[in-house]
């Protein structure tokens, strides 16, 4: 299909940028295609400036790319890859879904392991949002694993799905919503919203 572009309509992110319906960015001032990074779990995601400069505010491919070129009427909070591939972000390819189903539909194609691992240190509802904070940010599951003093599986098994799948689904939607209302460097004291209102 015609690759067709539109502007990053988002209240924290310079209006100097244009997603296409094939996940690429266009940095409209400079005439440059940025480019995405994978986020240690599959995402590809872009860095944007923020309005106020203080920081690049993290984004994520298929969630730009739903917002800009798929309707939304019922307002679900998150977006499915059909072919379960994290990196193809063809507007085509994306459904809005919620956060049950979303997973559900991981479980059916496999992608999630329905099955807990006894093996895994068991997280704190804090620690999943701290983690999910941290993904948000840009770093991957090693850096995450080192900077929280865990072991690279404990982390992987969340990133994978395989344990906390729920929580973390939910973590990452409320941070992700919450980056648009608070710059970076008050979003810290922001996640506590994340585990305190997830049951």
């Amino acid at each position: 299909m015609k690759e067709i572009w539109k502007p990053i309509l988002d209240t924290v992110v310079q209006s100097r940028y244009a997603i296409s319906s094939r996940g690429r960015v266009l940095d409209l001032i400079n005439a440059k295609y940025l480019n995405f990074f994978d986020n240690g779990a599959g995402y590809k995601i872009y860095g944007l400036q923020r309005k106020d400069k203080s920081n690049v505010a993290i984004r994520y491919v298929h969630r730009l790319v739903a917002i800009a070129f798929i309707e939304n009427p019922e307002g679900k909070p998150q977006v499915g890859h059909r072919d379960h591939n994290r990196s193809n972000n063809v507007a085509e390819n994306l459904y809005w879904t919620t956060q049950r189903q979303n997973t559900q539909d991981g479980i059916e194609a496999g992608r999630i392991n329905a099955k807990k691992r006894p093996n895994t240190k068991k997280l704190t509802k804090e620690q999943i949002c701290e983690i999910a904070l941290l993904e948000h940010q840009g770093f991957g599951v090693n850096e995450i694993a080192v900077k929280l003093d865990f072991s690279r599986t404990t982390i992987s098994s969340v990133f994978n799905g395989r344990s906390n799948a729920e929580l973390f689904e939910f973590a990452r939607q409320e941070i992700a919503e919450m980056s648009e209302q608070f710059p970076q460097n008050q979003l810290d004291n922001q996640t506590k919203t994340c585990h305190s209102t997830h049951t």
